[in-house]
């Protein structure tokens, strides 16, 4: 960087600063090119706390801001993020300004972004989830001789206690007094899935593709004219050379999911504890929107479902909250779950894999 360049970034980082402290308008901070912008914000990046994120690809700046850096174009999460702030009342960040650049890279380019939106005050699910779990005092006993055997190594020891907390009762999730939560959070997605669709395509905002998590990935697809599309291509990530056998088992159980005319409704696709945040009891925002669009109304569910499949408590919790009423779409769930038996990183090998549900 030329000396006059690292001058010119330094007084633009002075006047950030600035328009943060004053509450200038966004507008004229976005007039400055976006080379400009962005160097300020790798300056404010490198110096600001981890915010949220075990990754570090998010941090908190000051005057209420959080910058987060992303591996991909950021505008479907932006667009996505403004949609949802413009046509519900669900709390969602707000969006101040966003930069898409590219770097080296082989074979071509590689996309990149960052984007600096509003902080939202408050814990993580997961962490309200852990504070709120029960255990009898024997298991606590138990766990607190789990970690002495662990430190020192005893095998035997650690046989007998792990089979020893096999016979107790499991951790409850106590809820009790939190209606107020589970509330703003069935009120909210019941919000989000109340918007009408503009078709029956199933896609990302203004028929673009949609990011959809995948055996352990995020891809992008679409979009799709009709749904009878979209649940043919989520058949398209299986191996029918590798795995033969299961092929049966699978378009037995697509059968009636694929058959069946699902409504569209807008979706946030990739629900856990990690992006929902809670401050008194009550829902303080719901973050990282980029795969949110267009899909058909069991996908949030079945999305919920793949990250907590062995997560107790938080089967716990969204029961407790019943966004979808009792026992929501069975047969989707059971196909759903049988497809990420046979998808990409999530693929479990081996003859006699079973495929059954255990929801």
């Amino acid at each position: 960087m030329s000396a006059l360049t690292a001058t010119l970034v330094r007084a633009l980082y002075r006047l950030l600063g600035r328009i943060g402290r004053f509450r200038l308008p966004w507008v004229l901070w976005r007039l400055f090119p976006s080379a400009a912008r962005h160097a300020c914000y790798k300056r404010l990046f490198s110096t600001a706390e981890d915010h949220l994120d075990y990754r570090g690809a998010i941090r908190k700046l000051p005057c209420g801001w959080v910058l987060k850096m992303v591996n991909r174009s950021p505008f479907q999460e932006v667009h996505n993020t403004r949609f949802v702030e413009r046509n519900t009342s669900i709390p969602v960040p707000h969006i101040l300004d966003v930069i898409q650049y590219t770097i080296p890279g082989f074979p071509d380019p590689q996309i990149r972004g960052l984007i600096v939106m509003t902080y939202i005050e408050g814990v993580l699910l997961s962490d309200w989830v852990a504070e709120h779990t029960r255990q009898t005092a024997a298991r606590d006993a138990a766990l607190a001789e789990l970690d002495a055997a662990l430190s020192s190594g005893d095998d035997q020891m650690l046989d007998r206690l792990i089979e020893q907390m096999r016979t107790m009762s499991p951790p409850v999730l106590e809820v009790t007094g939190d209606e107020a939560l589970l509330g703003d959070l069935r009120d909210a997605l019941r919000e989000l899935r109340s918007i009408p669709p503009p078709s029956g395509a199933v896609s990302g905002l203004n028929n673009q593709p949609v990011e959809v998590i995948r055996a352990g990935s995020q891809t992008r697809m679409g979009p799709f004219p009709s749904q009878r599309e979209f649940k043919a291509a989520l058949f398209e990530f299986t191996n029918p050379t590798l795995f033969p056998e299961r092929m049966p088992t699978l378009r037995r159980l697509a059968g009636p999911v694929q058959s069946r005319n699902h409504r569209i409704v807008f979706t946030h696709g990739d629900l856990h504890g990690l992006n929902i945040l809670v401050k008194d009891g009550r829902l303080a925002g719901i973050i990282d929107w980029e795969t949110a669009g267009w899909l058909p109304e069991y996908w949030e569910h079945t999305s919920i479902e793949g990250h907590i499949t062995l997560e107790p408590l938080f089967h716990q919790f969204w029961d407790a909250v019943g966004a979808f009423g009792p026992n929501p779409y069975p047969e989707e769930l059971a196909l759903e779950f049988a497809l990420w038996l046979c998808t990409g990183t999530s693929t479990v090998v081996g003859p006699d894999v079973n495929l059954r549900c255990p929801r």
